[in-house]
């Protein structure tokens, strides 16, 4: 029979830990990751808060007065209405809304823009602004 070396009784295996930089840094990498991973999903999950409970999606039936370009639009309504733009904003990449008034007869108008149409979607009187007060404006 061949004769088997027996292994002594006190040895352990050899367990190392790599503290060296590179270890480090990969252990470091990997918690940030994780860490920048769990923010983007928080910030995204409250940037979206969704509609209340209770709405429901309804589809309005309405005519506009439409004009193949924003320029015709707000030519007519300057021209008619002395009208300013007030505010705009991005309904989506390709969709815009811009609301114009006249201050001095209180009328107002908000626009739909998008490329090749621009519609007049609401007009109306007595025109009314309203100031934040005491609230963080941003």
């Amino acid at each position: 029979m061949s004769e088997r070396k027996s292994r002594p009784s006190s040895a352990e295996p050899n367990v190392s830990i790599d503290f060296t930089l590179l270890g480090w840094l990969s252990c470091f990498a990997h918690a940030a990751m994780k860490i920048l991973i769990l923010l983007l999903f928080l910030i995204i999950s409250t940037a979206y808060a969704g509609p209340p409970k209770n709405a429901q999606r309804v589809t309005m039936p309405f005519s506009a007065i439409c004009t193949p370009t924003l320029t015709e639009m707000m030519s007519a309504l300057i021209e008619d209405y002395a009208v300013h733009v007030s505010v705009t904003f991005e309904e989506s990449p390709i969709n815009f809304v811009m609301m114009v008034e006249n201050p001095n007869t209180k009328q107002a108008a908000v626009l739909h823009i998008r490329e090749g149409r621009t519609c007049l979607v609401f007009a109306g009187l007595n025109l009314k602004n309203y100031e934040r007060d005491n609230q963080p404006h941003g």
